[in-house]
């Protein structure tokens, strides 16, 4: 029984490892939830033309922006993302087994960089 477990556990390690996502994903799931951010900030301020011309324009000029602020560390069984503002790095995320998930400081550090919230806390 004890070498089933550790089989499996070998297994989900190895898997977690090959799946482990690139920066490239780290960066594309912070550019998604960018364009969603501004998308929610504009609907509520804009008429609805203005604000996908606003949210189309907003997502070609952010995504170099965010080429730049946005990387990751590599843990082999796991990633995390990191945002880089003012200096700060700041862990906004996680990747495993392909998915990069998103933590709700990185809402917070996006609005703080768009002068919408307090700055981020580390």
């Amino acid at each position: 029984m004890k070498q089933l477990l550790v089989i499996a556990l070998i297994a989900v390690a190895v898997a977690a490892y090959m799946t482990n996502p690139q920066v490239e994903q780290h960066r594309d799931a912070a550019k998604f939830r960018v364009n969603e951010l501004m998308q929610a900030s504009m609907s509520q301020e804009a008429p609805p033309l203005v604000a996908s011309i606003g949210a189309a324009l907003g997502k070609t000029l952010a995504g170099p922006v965010l080429d730049n602020v946005v990387n990751s560390d590599n843990y082999y069984l796991f990633s995390t993302t990191t945002l880089t503002w003012n200096g700060i790095n700041n862990v906004v995320g996680i990747g495993a087994f392909k998915k990069v998930f998103l933590l709700e400081k990185f809402d917070k550090v996006y609005k703080s960089a768009m002068g919408e919230g307090d700055k981020a806390a580390e």
